[in-house]
């Protein structure tokens, strides 16, 4: 019964597999790809805000079939979507170039520090737990 989850589209119980959605939702969300994509390799230029309104799919679905690299906005060179990190126009991904690189230094940086070792960890939880059995003794 472990890989019962509710969909994060409907709320319906499936079994998951690979995904956070349901069949159902997933079916949908192809058949709303295969809109979107037959309507711009019939309108190249057309924006999402346009693309929205002729296909009947949010705009957040759109933008996320961008970020995932289903829409290549090089073809299409109207859709573009926002860095979230600085707001600059991407074509792809989540974050631009730039803010790509800073964020791979920043995590490199922090991956580098040293943490509390595991005989740190040890010795102390081995006090606390010695003081609580010596407490029960007396």
């Amino acid at each position: 019964m472990q890989n019962l989850k509710n969909c994060k589209r409907c709320g319906k119980l499936f079994l998951k597999t690979t995904r956070d959605i349901c069949p159902d939702c997933h079916q949908k969300e192809e058949d709303d790809f295969l809109k979107v994509k037959q309507y711009l390799d019939k309108n190249p230029g057309a924006t999402i805000v346009e693309v929205s309104e002729e296909t009947e799919v949010s705009q957040k679905q759109i933008r996320k079939f961008i970020e995932e690299g289903r829409l290549l906005t090089s073809k299409y060179e109207a859709l573009t979507i926002e860095c979230k990190r600085c707001g600059k126009e991407i074509s792809q991904g989540k974050y631009c170039e730039s803010c790509q690189g800073e964020l791979s230094q920043q995590f490199e940086s922090v991956k580098g520090e040293p943490k509390q070792t595991d005989d740190e960890t040890k010795e102390t939880g081995k006090v606390h737990i010695k003081d609580r059995v010596d407490k029960r003794r007396r």
